[in-house]
């Protein structure tokens, strides 16, 4: 009994042996897999992190161009507005200046609505992405300010400016363009002078940003 159980040996041996290079092969398998899994999810953080990181970047660039691009929207504005008074209460005609001020003024605007826009739309930390964080939002008076309030303003002096640019241009004479630019600048500029953060307000910005 013993005998035949000796014959058989070298064969259990073989099935041994073969079943423990299955599973060291099986057990490199799940090891390269795993590292290959490992790998991959290590690119996908490092994407991640260069993706954070680059709109990090583009938002800082932005968030700067538009802090100091508001002042040329307001000294362009104001410096239209207070030659076009002093035309009209000297009786002086629509000029050359008056012209180039304005536009420099409507310009200006455009670019700040447009780097408005990409803060509130793409890049801005702050501003509520869902319905939910727009409710919870609006408890919060300096979330809500950034969220609501600073672009209704500011998209709302957009369209006045433009509004009043477009019906001066069809004006029949100098004086009556004179007249609307006046009113239409002064109201734009009223509505953007309330929609600024200023430091002193509860959702106070810096006047200037830095890098």
């Amino acid at each position: 009994m013993a005998g035949e159980q000796l014959k058989h040996l070298p064969r259990y041996r073989g099935k041994s042996k073969r079943c423990i290079r299955g599973l060291r092969a099986r057990c490199t398998f799940l090891t390269n897999e795993s590292s290959a899994r490992d790998e991959k999810c290590a690119r996908r953080r490092a994407r991640r992190s260069a993706t954070a990181l680059q709109a990090a970047q583009m938002y800082a660039v932005a968030l700067i161009v538009h802090s100091w691009n508001r002042w040329l929207v307001l000294a362009s504005g104001i410096a239209t507005l207070a030659l076009v008074l002093r035309g009209l209460s000297a009786g002086k005609q629509w000029s050359r200046a008056d012209q180039r001020l304005a536009l420099v003024f409507i310009s200006a605007l455009d670019v700040q609505a447009v780097l408005g826009l990409l803060l509130y739309l793409v890049l801005s930390p702050i501003v509520p992405k869902t319905i939910k964080e727009l409710e919870v939002a609006m408890h919060v008076g300096a979330l809500r300010f950034f969220a609501v309030e600073h672009i209704t303003m500011m998209l709302l002096a957009l369209i006045v400016a433009h509004g009043a640019w477009s019906y001066a241009k069809r004006a029949d004479n100098g004086r009556a363009r004179q007249r609307r630019v006046a009113w239409g600048f002064a109201l734009s500029l009223l509505l953007i002078l309330s929609a600024i953060p200023w430091p002193w307000l509860a959702a106070g910005r810096p006047l200037f940003h830095w890098f």
